[in-house]
């Protein structure tokens, strides 16, 4: 008697869930979510061994690419999906909504061009499968989030690439940067900034990656981007320079950083002048008074 019941059990058990079950499953037992678009990731259960599974189960991972007004987002393909579905947050409070659905499962790439330069996106994948009986969607990816960059950043950025090493401390990023770009850049004749005049760091900046060389301001705006973007509180300044007996030299530009509540002064382009006729001087890291050398001067 209790085996009889039991049985009856089972098949009300096993036909239960074969009701309940998404029409894109397979008939072994199990049930899936159909994902929906909102915050987190997605639920899935085991299904066996099967194409529609192998969607289901899957966790698809993102990688984040940003260039000038665009982010693309790259994965590695899931086998058996019939496409992806990409959605896109514009901030932490704002909810996740469908930006692309693609509908070629040999796609591992998608770029997005309606996001603004310098503000946070948050992304996030899953995969679908296509059948006779309905959809099987996959979990969602984890979120990941980034921010589009300006021009200046990504020449920026390809500067550090080249001058440093992952492995490298910040410090010593910041010191592979200012031998990198004196032993690697010239001077160009630009015209030399105002004393204590502003808005001319970022342009300066980016002629000066872009051509390779630049005046004094052109050097001081590029590092000081390049210490920025490694972190450090670094300022341009368009000044004057004078010898160490007071004698002026003229209008300069050179770079400060506050380390440790001491501020320094990093001056690349004149080290690279005195170098280049075979005076080897060091200007990274110094008093702007008491170096030996010269006096830096913001009036």
């Amino acid at each position: 008697m209790k085996m009889h019941v039991g049985k009856h059990i089972i098949i009300t058990l096993t036909v239960a869930l074969l009701l309940l079950a998404p029409p894109c499953l397979p008939k072994p037992v199990g049930m899936a979510s159909t994902g929906a678009a909102g915050e987190g990731v997605g639920t899935s259960t085991a299904y066996g061994a099967s194409k529609n599974a192998s969607v289901a189960n899957a966790v698809p991972r993102i990688r984040l690419r940003s260039g000038e007004g665009k982010i693309a987002v790259e994965w590695k393909r899931v086998p058996y999906a019939s496409g992806y579905q990409i959605y896109r947050s514009a901030g932490k409070k704002e909810k996740f909504k469908k930006i692309a659905t693609l509908r070629k499962a040999e796609k591992k790439r998608y770029v997005d061009r309606t996001v603004k330069n310098k503000k946070q996106y948050r992304y996030k994948l899953r995969t679908f499968r296509k059948t006779a009986n309905g959809i099987c969607y996959s979990r969602f990816s984890a979120v990941k989030q980034k921010s589009a960059r300006t021009r200046l950043q990504i020449r920026t950025d390809a500067f550090i690439r080249k001058a440093t090493k992952s492995s490298m401390t910040k410090e010593q990023k910041l010191r592979a940067c200012y031998k990198y770009m004196r032993d690697h850049y010239r001077y160009i004749n630009r015209t030399v900034v105002e004393t204590g005049a502003t808005g001319w760091v970022n342009r300066y900046a980016s002629r000066f990656f872009k051509d390779k060389g630049g005046n004094c301001c052109s050097w001081a705006a590029a590092y000081t981007t390049a210490a920025k973007r490694l972190g450090f509180p670094a300022k341009a300044i368009s000044g004057r320079i004078y010898y160490s007996n007071g004698t002026l030299w003229g209008r300069h530009g050179w770079t400060e950083i506050k380390i440790d509540g001491k501020t320094f002064v990093f001056d690349p382009e004149i080290e690279y002048s005195y170098r280049k006729r075979g005076n080897k001087i060091n200007l990274y890291k110094i008093d702007a008074v008491d170096n030996g050398l010269f006096l830096y001067k913001k009036k």
